[in-house]
């Protein structure tokens, strides 16, 4: 995202170090979940003065028990304010039990994803400490787009190597396995969701002075082309 006009906050450790918050042990232990910074009391006042401040958070969140503590953390400060008035963001959200796409769904809260992180989880430490049954369950942009969650296809540049964005409609759509979405839905994750997520879903479909805009023009339609070919236009 260019602009995000608010702050981001991690509340689980990296995914690609295999410490994101879980609900269960890692494979092969007992009592190691992943790591955290927050549990979902302090994240409560962390989202409570982000409110009062009319700042919009985006929360790192990769395992299922980060995503239910600030879940937890929304939920709380909703029911006490009558509703959240910032557009806060859950970044990354690559497992997360049925009932928490429920929860974000009525919450309203977006969801920013990077679909190609799929690729390479798959093949790394992330796999091995998650365990089969954890890696099914992950990277389901499927369940967020029949939840009517809103859903933005982010490229995470600079950790990620590229900042094509077409490579995540690319992974959406071709290396979810049952998990991905369609091209239109790829398409509108990457454009008006990301417009949504950098809060600035007053300015989606219109081309006027002093609105944000980038402009890219395409040798071929990515609607109308083999899926598998989309990185190449």
């Amino acid at each position: 995202l260019v602009r995000f006009a608010g702050a981001k906050i991690w509340v689980d450790g990296s995914m690609g170090t295999a410490l994101a918050w879980t609900s269960e042990p890692m494979e092969g232990t007992d009592d190691h979940f992943g790591s955290h910074y927050f549990d979902a009391l302090e994240l409560t006042d962390v989202v409570e003065e982000a409110e009062e401040a009319g700042l919009a958070l985006k929360l790192h969140v990769n395992g299922d028990a980060a995503v239910g503590a600030a879940l937890d953390a929304f939920e709380a400060v909703a029911a006490r304010r009558g509703g959240l008035q910032q557009r806060h963001v859950l970044d990354h959200v690559v497992l997360i039990s049925t009932a928490d796409v429920a929860r974000m769904a009525e919450l309203g809260l977006p969801a920013s994803i990077q679909p190609s992180h799929a690729i390479a989880s798959a093949l790394g430490n992330v796999a091995d400490a998650w365990g089969a049954a954890r890696m099914e369950r992950s990277y389901d942009a499927a369940s967020f787009a029949a939840a009517d969650v809103p859903l933005a296809l982010g490229t995470d540049w600079p950790v990620w190597p590229t900042p094509d964005p077409l490579v995540q409609v690319w992974a959406a759509v071709t290396h979810l396995e049952g998990k991905g979405l369609t091209v239109e839905q790829a398409m509108e994750a990457v454009t008006a969701g990301g417009a949504l997520v950098a809060g600035c879903e007053d300015q989606l479909g219109k081309l006027l002075p002093g609105f944000y805009a980038d402009f890219v023009v395409l040798d071929q339609d990515p609607l109308d082309m083999a899926p598998e070919s989309i990185p190449e236009v």
